[in-house]
């Protein structure tokens, strides 16, 4: 007999597993950023065992424990590689030396899904650290997907798919749940069948994936900054738009005083006027500073957020209006301008509904 630690937790393939059923505490517990930093600690014990010239072998979800306080275990390494390397502080077997325990050429080793060509073909003397790397492109795989790289009915099966058939891309196998690009990146240089087409360590990975996560942290960052400008510029624009009311009634007003009003009149009569016109120039003083106000804002958010397509919408409204006002009050320098920024913005995001209104047909 022999004596183990005893782990208690779940593992990644019960996880994944749930996660696929739609559970909802585990959809809630274990998102993507949550296992894809767990993975990230997977790919450092690796590293670690490399380093010590150990390579796993059958690395898969059913071996990668997750532990009740957050801890990530890579467990079974019954099948594990020791390389005949002399490297300092490297592991060092009794099964070296006994023949028995030896794998012979042309043997198979590992799962069929998770296993590199060159384990699925017992070419054994081609198998370095980068078999595991491609067992973790596969892991990769299954997180961003949900779903094996290969199925079928039979291991025969799933390893002449794997050794014949092209990979689909995590993208096309899962287009709901959006796959990051980056990500899908990562892991097909992983799964490459050419073993000098992958990544060169366990280490190397793990700095892919954290890159990554970083880079997705400030582009949520930035998207959220983007949104509550985007808010901004809403109140700003609403406030533009009553604004913009008050002084086209005030103008009609001011239009009927005047009307009424004999050349004769004296300055009694004439005070009301004059009061109407410092409101009608107060109302187009404001009127103006909130149309900066959004279209500054909108721009900012857009900075913030590139794909912000609501913000298109609104700044391409808000030049739209100016170039109208500017039409009907005949100013055309204004006009001029307020349609060389619509058309810049246009080519910088196309609105075909603003396109067809600046043809004028």
């Amino acid at each position: 007999y022999f004596t183990m630690k005893r782990v208690n937790g779940r593992t990644l393939r019960e996880i994944l597993r749930q996660i696929r059923r739609r559970d909802e505490a585990t959809v809630r517990t274990y998102t993507r950023s949550r296992l894809l930093n767990a993975f990230k600690q997977v790919c450092l014990g690796v590293a670690y065992a490399h380093s010590r010239g150990v390579i796993h072998r059958d690395l898969k979800p059913s071996n990668i424990m997750f532990g009740d306080f957050g801890e990530v275990l890579i467990m079974d390494w019954g099948l594990a590689k020791i390389l005949p390397r002399s490297l300092p502080g490297r592991v060092r077997s009794h099964r070296a030396g006994q023949s028995r325990w030896a794998t012979r050429h042309g043997e198979v080793i590992g799962t069929p899904g998770y296993m590199p060509p060159e384990l699925a073909l017992g070419q054994l003397e081609d198998v370095d650290e980068r078999a595991d790397i491609y067992s973790l492109g596969a892991i990769l795989y299954e997180i961003i997907t949900l779903r094996p790289t290969y199925t079928g009915r039979d291991a025969r099966t799933i390893l002449k798919k794997m050794l014949k058939e092209p990979l689909i891309k995590p993208s096309e196998r899962a287009p709901e749940l959006d796959v990051p690009p980056d990500v899908e990146a990562i892991c097909l240089k992983c799964l490459a069948k050419t073993i000098d087409q992958r990544y060169r360590s366990a280490l190397e990975l793990h700095d892919a994936i954290e890159a990554f996560l970083e880079g997705a942290l400030e582009r949520d960052r930035r998207r959220a900054q983007g949104q509550q400008a985007l808010d901004e510029a809403r109140a700003h624009g609403d406030q533009y738009q009553a604004l913009t009311r008050r002084v086209d009634g005030l103008a009609g007003q001011i239009a009927q005083q005047r009307a009424a009003l004999p050349p004769w009149a004296g300055v009694e009569r004439r005070r009301e006027l004059w009061a109407a016109e410092e409101n009608l120039d107060a109302a187009r003083r404001d009127r103006t500073e909130a149309y900066t106000r959004a279209v500054q804002t909108l721009r900012h958010a857009i900075e913030q957020d590139p794909d912000l397509a609501p913000a298109y919408e609104g700044l391409a409204q808000l030049y739209w209006q100016a170039f109208r006002e500017a039409e009907r009050s005949q100013d055309r320098g204004s006009e001029l301008h307020a349609e060389a920024l619509l058309r810049e913005l246009l080519r910088i995001h196309p609105l075909p509904k603003f396109e067809q209104r600046l043809a004028g047909d």
